[in-house]
Formats: C-alpha cells, structure tokens, sequence
C-alpha cells in the first residue's frame, strides 16, 4: 500500500523498493532461543507524503509499541539495539530490537510490565523494569528474572525511575497519603534505604549524573 497522496515519481521508487520490503516483513515468528522468542523484522520505508523523505517505521501498525520514558537509557551506546515494549502477543512486554537487522526479540513475560520504567543497565548486558510492585532485572543472555525489590504494603510507588551511571543503584518513589519517600535500592545486593521524606508528592526522580545526588519532582 502507498501513503496518501505521493507523486507518480515517488509511486515508482516505492514499487522498486516494494518485493523487497515484503519479504522482510513475512512469517514474524522466526523461532526460538534459550529464554525468548525472535520475530522477523517488520520494517517497512516509505516516503513522507508533504517532503518525500524516506521515512523507516520499525514496527507493524496493527499493534501498540511503546519507547520507555525519555529520561531512561533504553539506546545502546553504539546505536545497534533498543528496548521498547508492545502488546503484539495480546500483553504488554518488553522487546529488544536490532537496528541492523529489523528482528525483536520478547524479553519478559510480565504480568503487569510498566513501560516508562523499562531501562538499559549501563554495562549493556542486561535491563531492569518494574513489573506491577516488584522490581526485576533480567541479562540478555538467559533471561533468568530476578526480583530485586517489591513495594511494601500500604505503599504506591510513584511515577518514574531512575538508575545511576555505575549500574548500582536504583531510585524510586513511593506515596502513602499525603506523603512520600525517595527510595535508593542496590540493584546487586537487593538492600534498600530510604533517602529522603517529604509531606507533599514526590516524582520522577533520577540520579543526577557523575554527581552523588538524586534530583526528584515535589509537589506540596
């Protein structure tokens, strides 16, 4: 299919492109790996009907993928992957996607993934999310989850999340009635403190880079 109102040179390279780009796009489940599911890419280019600039749209339309929020690190440094998650297998899971190659691979299998907490650890070879009230991290190698922190009862956890340039720390917030407090949780050793405490509602808190200090919304 064509976008809307392209010319009759840019309807020409589209067809050119046209068997190529179909190709790439068939059979999505390609098969599986130890602890995930790879799927075919789903890259489709076509020109942007106003400038004809070619426009790359990595993921199929007939479903819902999400990037993380944008103060989390979910680019690897050379550009070659990044994390997002979609509800292409009927629920919401995070997905790592090779920019080369076009192919996804499923990550986890959440029951109640959070989609802006999806976040890349520092070291590239692993990620960490919230899934509901618990916090799990996971490497990319085998997948093997691991709970790391839970919410304690009585307790909501705010919105945002954030993770320290070394990988070892983790900051959250988290609200009950009309107050709330900033968490620091060890990715590593599973030990939480908590770090500040506030009448009023915290939010989005992330580390401040290279500095030991951890910058978070208030509202009083």
């Amino acid at each position: 299919l064509l976008p809307p109102n392209v010319g009759p040179e840019a309807s020409k390279r589209w067809a050119e492109r046209g068997q190529a780009v179909q190709r790439d796009v068939k059979n999505p489940v390609e098969g599986r790996e130890p602890g995930g599911v790879n799927f075919r890419s789903e890259r489709r280019r076509f020109l942007d009907p106003a400038t004809e600039f070619e426009i790359v749209r990595l993921t199929d339309a007939s479903y819902s993928s999400y990037l993380p929020a944008n103060y989390g690190r979910f680019v690897s440094r050379r550009g070659d992957f990044l994390l997002y998650s979609s509800d292409r297998e009927g629920s919401l899971q995070a997905y790592r996607l090779d920019v080369k190659s076009g192919q996804s691979r499923l990550l986890t299998e959440a029951r109640k993934l959070d989609r802006e907490t999806l976040t890349l650890l520092p070291e590239e070879r692993g990620f960490c999310w919230f899934d509901g009230d618990r916090l799990m991290t996971a490497g990319f190698g085998n997948l093997r989850e691991r709970q790391v922190y839970i919410t304690p009862a009585g307790w909501e956890r705010a919105q945002g999340f954030g993770v320290s340039d070394d990988g070892l720390y983790g900051v959250l917030v988290e609200r009950k009635d009309n107050g709330s407090h900033l968490r620091l949780v060890h990715l590593l050793r599973d030990t939480v403190r908590t770090v500040v405490e506030a009448e009023g509602l915290m939010s989005a808190p992330i580390v401040r880079p290279k500095r030991a200090g951890i910058l978070y919304r208030l509202d009083e």
